[in-house]
């Protein structure tokens, strides 16, 4: 396989839709043969992806035909959605013709005697047509020639994920015929279009004479599972599926119809089909191919742009400084014998830096914790060890300061016990409390 492959399997396909390319590889959409209008996607001409495309093409002005690069993670790719415009234009335009120009073989009874047993089956479809029947039927294909306009012929989407038949696929091309829905007006009318009995009855045979049970949204559609490109793989195979209906009536009237080349549609790329997974491979990846994010990837998306909006839109505010804490009181005077506790404390003095510090939470010592059951404690250990008795505690009610100093042994080698000085604490105005000579 060769990189003309490729682009022959493009042109062919295009060229079904009514869509050729100049020497150049730039794309048009043929009208007639007198009138062609360039074919492009959000105002870039679309070219086929040749080499000399690739290497010389301006890519803010064009943009590269290569469908088969789609993303099978993401949605329609542009070239997809294009495509599928396309496509649904070239179904209009030829079954449009079709109910024209088989309307007057029918009112034309000098051409009835030319009739096959088989073309003769299309009189069936009539009674009577006239010259009015002609000027109706115009003015309904008329009606759905208007680009924009919501009175269609043909409809096609692409479903993501769906059945058809019972049958799941990951990707459904649904093909659809909203003509058909004007059938069952009780006044008669077709796109706004007013019908006498006969005329309304005629169209409806006619309608499904080209195309049989074009009422089912089932008939012409198609599921695909490909694990290259399933968005171009049902597109294209509902198209098929469509184009060889009308081209069994293209080819059945042929010698009746005014231009039947015109209205035939190619199919011989179809073989193709059974090699999309090299025809990928074998050119890039370009932009407008590979699809449109999906809902998951797009919501991450919007919620990653609304975060980083909302973070360039929001001020930097500073971090205050720590609070300093309030003044803390000092401890109350504890009771017990240790060194050290039941004085009166100083303020807490404050750094000129650094904050407050908190006062630690004061533990009980070891030897003031109660004696577990059967055990000696602390105090009558050493009361035993020196001779003396273990030292009541104070009485609670009372403060330090107003307790009389209790007689205490003195340790082994005083005579007597250690005296305290009793000088006033600065700004307090009250003497240094006694403290207990015991362990």
């Amino acid at each position: 396989m060769k990189v003309k492959d490729v682009i022959d399997f493009y042109e062919g396909l295009l060229g079904s839709m009514g869509v050729e390319a100049d020497e150049n590889g730039l794309l048009s959409n043929v009208l007639n043969s007198d009138t062609k209008l360039p074919f492009t996607v959000e105002g870039k001409r679309l070219a086929l992806p040749t080499r000399e495309v690739l290497r010389n093409a301006d890519w803010d002005n064009y943009m590269a035909f290569h469908p088969l690069s789609e993303n099978v993670y993401r949605g329609e790719s542009k070239i997809i959605k294009a495509l599928r415009a396309a496509t649904v234009f070239r179904i209009t335009s030829v079954i449009s013709v079709l109910l024209i120009e088989l309307t007057e073989l029918a009112a034309n009874q000098n051409k009835h005697k030319k009739l096959t047993p088989r073309q003769s089956e299309l009189l069936s479809c009539f009674d009577k047509p006239d010259k009015r029947t002609l000027v109706d039927f115009a003015k309904i294909t008329d009606a759905i020639s208007f680009p924009g306009t919501e009175r269609r012929l043909c409809s096609l989407y692409i479903k993501r994920g769906g059945k058809l038949s019972g049958e799941g696929y990951s990707r459904v091309a649904i093909m659809s015929f909203p003509i058909t829905d004007e059938f069952d007006n009780d006044d008669r009318s077709i796109f706004g279009v007013k019908l006498r009995v006969k005329d309304f009855n005629s169209f409806v045979k006619l309608f499904n004479y080209i195309l049989p049970y074009a009422g089912s949204n089932e008939e012409y559609s198609y599921g695909s599972n490909s694990k290259e490109a399933p968005y171009f793989d049902s597109l294209v195979r509902s198209f098929l599926k469509v184009a060889v209906a009308v081209n069994d009536k293209t080819e059945l009237f042929y010698d009746f119809l005014d231009a039947p080349d015109s209205i035939t549609i190619d199919t011989s790329w179809e073989d193709g089909l059974e090699n999309i997974s090299i025809f990928r491979d074998l050119i890039p990846a370009l932009s407008g191919n590979s699809g449109d994010p999906g809902v998951e990837e797009q919501e991450s998306a919007n919620e990653n742009t609304a975060a980083e909006s909302t973070r360039r839109l929001t001020p930097e505010v500073p971090t205050p400084p720590p609070q300093q804490q309030p003044y803390q009181q000092p401890y109350p005077p504890q009771q017990g014998g240790q060194p050290g506790y039941g004085m009166v404390q100083q303020p807490m003095q404050h750094p000129q830096q650094g904050g407050y510090h908190q006062p630690q939470q004061q533990q009980t010592p070891p030897w003031e914790e109660e004696a577990a059951e059967g055990s000696v404690s602390f105090s009558e250990m050493m009361a035993k060890k020196f001779g003396s008795q273990p030292t009541p505690p104070p009485p609670p009610q009372q403060p330090y300061y107003q307790q009389p100093m209790p007689n205490v042994a003195p340790y082994p080698g005083y005579q007597q016990p250690m005296q305290y000085p009793q000088q006033p604490m600065q700004g307090y105005g009250q003497p240094y409390p006694p403290r207990y000579q015991g362990i």
